[in-house]
């Protein structure tokens, strides 16, 4: 019996998932998005890749993580829209949303409504829009800044937010 190796097993991910989106998606804008919640605030986290676009948005205390997860997603194709970036990926590390988006006989929740809606406008709009699930904590430089842009408003301390105007703008119109 061989004995699990974290560290080589982590690398195989790492090689795997690099392998499918340089290929796959090579010509897609990679957008990472994450969410995260403590006890006194949630968060989300967008980075696109290509252009280094950093935005954290800070939610408020009653925000649950899929929320925060949701928000990352809808923020993400606001910037889609915004930028008329064609041709996207959007990469999460959260299954249970790619799976709450996903299933399409659940939607009491408002978020998730907008962000189906946004969807669907935008590949209706010939927008080709296209979502991966990644694991978390496996190295996935794009998903490392990600999280880390979902921790830094769920901290106490004041922060710096670079988030881009247009994104800005576009989430200040939502009713």
């Amino acid at each position: 019996m061989q004995a699990y190796n974290h560290a080589s097993n982590q690398t195989v991910i790492l090689q795997a998932y690099l392998s499918h989106s340089h290929g796959h998606y090579a010509h897609h804008t990679h957008i990472y998005t994450d969410g995260s919640k403590t006890t006194s605030r949630a968060c989300c986290g967008m980075y696109v890749l290509q252009s280094g676009n950093k935005t954290s948005i800070g939610l408020n205390k009653y925000s649950s993580v899929l929320t925060a997860e949701l928000y990352g997603i809808v923020t993400a194709l606001y910037w889609i829209f915004s930028t008329k970036s064609k041709t996207s990926v959007i990469i999460t590390d959260s299954l249970s949303t790619l799976q709450a988006i996903q299933n399409v006989s659940w939607k009491k929740n408002p978020l998730l409504n907008k962000a189906c809606l946004l969807y669907s406008n935008l590949t209706s709009a010939e927008f080709t829009i296209n979502m991966l699930w990644v694991p978390s904590h496996k190295g996935i430089v794009g998903n490392k800044i990600a999280d880390r842009l979902a921790k830094l408003s769920t901290t106490d301390v004041p922060q710096i937010l670079q988030a881009d105007t247009r994104v800005k703008n576009t989430l200040n119109t939502l009713p």
